[in-house]
This record gives structure tokens, C-alpha cells and sequence, in this order.
């Protein structure tokens, strides 16, 4: 059964590639959208923006497997637990879209700075739920790498977590690097949860 829960670990290996090739197809077909003006979040308005609505659902879903599959694997279950939240995260993310912002999508207003509607607070706290629990897995990860003097599992973990937060503190403190901020934070941490889900499947099949 252990050894069978590894295997779902390989949902996590190709969440993050499979999002941001999605994410990549896209841009080139949205009119009006640019990477550097607006959030990834803002391709689930519009014609064809059920895409990306699936894209997050997707997304998220590989997530909770790949924490069901880290349940199976020592030293791991708050790994599992936490991922498991970040799946779930996305999954919110999916069902409550953002709002229209900086003139995307074209045909439909952009919503006040200081007005927001339901819909798209609960898509911030879903983002935030998804960036919170993948930050706490990976500040986990390097503490632990380091109790056990594993500086190959710390030290990527450690400079993701750090990256990460400063990135995402950059897109808030100024609205002009939002997009671009957030987009890099979601590389790097997505990237760095594929090689988790790696490294961990190899790992626990060698234990």
C-alpha cells in the first residue's frame, strides 16, 4: 500500500510543468492580456476562460494526491498535510474567479481599487492558502533538512521559502510588479514542489 501511495507522488512531479505550460499557450491567444500588466489569475475571464478555471482545478487536484501520496512516506506527514491544503487552495481558487482588473478582460469594466466582490476574496484567500501552506512545507523542509544534516533537501527549500516571500512582498508593497512578482514566486515554488514530489518518491522507494 506504502509503496503504491508513492506513486501518486508523480502527480506532484508534473503539477507545476503541466500549470505553466497551460498558463504559456494562453498568453499569446488572450487579447488584451499581458504577463507584465496582469496577474495568471485574470486568464479564467473572458471567452475561453474556463481554461484556466479547469487549469487551477487540475492543478489542485494533482496536489491533493501527491499529499495523499506523501502520507505514505517516512517523515513526511506534515508534508502530506500541508500539501493536501495547498491542493485545496487551488481548488478554491478555480471556483471563485478574480476580478477584471487593469482593463482585462477588455469587454468588461475593471473593478475599483477599493472595491471587491465576494468571489474574489475568497480567491485571494485561496491564494493565500495555496502560497501559505506551500511556504510552511518548504520552511518545514529546510528545518528538518538541516536537523538531519541534509543540506541537499535545506538548502533549495530554504532558498525557496525565502525567495518566495520576498517576491510576493514585492507584488503587494507595489502594484506595478504584482503580475510579474507573483508569476515568478509561483515558478519557483511550483518548481521546487516538483523536485519535492521527486526526490521524495526516489527516496522512499530506496528507504
Amino acid at each position: 500500500m506504502i509503496r503504491e501511495r508513492q506513486y501518486l507522488l508523480w502527480a506532484g512531479v508534473i503539477a507545476g510543468p503541466l500549470f505553466y505550460l497551460v498558463v504559456l499557450v494562453q498568453i499569446p491567444l488572450k487579447t488584451g492580456f499581458s504577463i507584465w500588466e496582469h496577474p495568471v489569475s485574470l486568464l479564467a475571464l473572458g471567452p475561453g476562460g474556463w481554461v484556466q478555471a479547469v487549469n487551477f482545478a487540475i492543478t489542485g487536484l494533482l496536489f491533493l494526491l501527491a499529499g495523499l501520496g506523501m502520507f505514505g512516506i517516512e517523515r513526511r506527514r506534515l508534508h502530506a498535510a500541508l500539501i493536501v491544503l495547498s491542493g485545496i487552495g487551488l481548488v478554491v481558487v478555480a471556483i471563485n474567479p478574480s476580478d477584471p482588473f487593469k482593463g482585462f478582460p477588455p469587454e468588461v469594466a475593471s473593478v475599483p481599487e477599493l472595491t471587491m466582490s465576494r468571489h474574489a476574496m475568497l480567491h485571494g484567500l485561496g491564494f493565500l492558502l495555496c502560497f501559505g501552506s506551500l511556504l510552511l512545507t518548504a520552511l518545514w523542509t529546510a528545518i528538518q533538512g538541516s536537523v538531519l544534516k541534509d543540506i541537499a533537501s535545506a538548502a533549495p527549500a530554504a532558498f525557496t521559502c525565502v525567495t518566495v516571500i520576498a517576491l510576493i512582498w514585492i507584488g503587494f508593497a507595489n502594484p506595478d510588479l504584482n503580475s510579474e512578482s507573483f508569476f515568478l514566486a509561483g515558478i519557483i515554488a511550483f518548481g521546487w514542489f516538483s523536485v519535492l514530489c521527486r526526490t521524495t518518491s526516489m527516496r522512499g522507494r530506496t528507504a
